[in-house]
């Protein structure tokens, strides 16, 4: 009965001690760079906007304008996705083509831990667009998208 106990004890200790080494999955806070034109100077609200994820509405927490010329936007694509990521290409190139003129793009793929950059910070869309690919598609290429968000902050 005594081995029962400590057995017991054990998994309590253990199972919340493994539990935080696996990084949680699902909803994450997310920020999306919107354009928007209007003819009066309302400022815009977040009940006035509509965001639908995988089909699906999300809630929307805030909305803060910034200007053109202080965005900066860096677009990290994981070269172990699946070839079908190819689906999405065009997404990612009209995405750009609408940003505002001047706002600098930056293209990379993530790999070994690191990033590997297909087109630096550029305002020019059109090298930005033209540097998109599917990716390798190599199993294990990229241990993890966290070092090398990590270490593309870092550098």
């Amino acid at each position: 009965m005594k081995n029962l106990w400590i057995c017991a004890a054990l998994a309590l200790i253990t199972v919340p001690l493994a539990a935080q080494e696996i990084p949680n999955e699902g909803p994450a806070q997310t920020t999306a760079l919107i354009s928007a034109t209007s003819k009066n100077s309302v400022p815009l609200d977040a009940s006035q906007l509509k965001l639908q994820v995988n089909g699906h509405d999300a809630p929307i927490s805030s909305v803060t304008p910034v200007a053109p010329s202080r965005a900066e936007i860096a677009i990290l694509i994981d070269d172990g996705l699946r070839g079908s990521f190819g689906l999405q290409i065009k997404d990612l190139q009209t995405f750009i083509d609408q940003l505002p003129a001047g706002t600098p793009v930056f293209v990379g793929y993530m790999r070994d831990g690191g990033v590997a950059a297909a087109q630096p910070f550029t305002q020019d869309h059109m090298a930005a667009i033209h540097a998109i690919r599917v990716p390798l598609s190599a199993p294990g290429i990229s241990a993890s998208p966290y070092f090398c968000l990590s270490e593309f902050v870092k550098h």
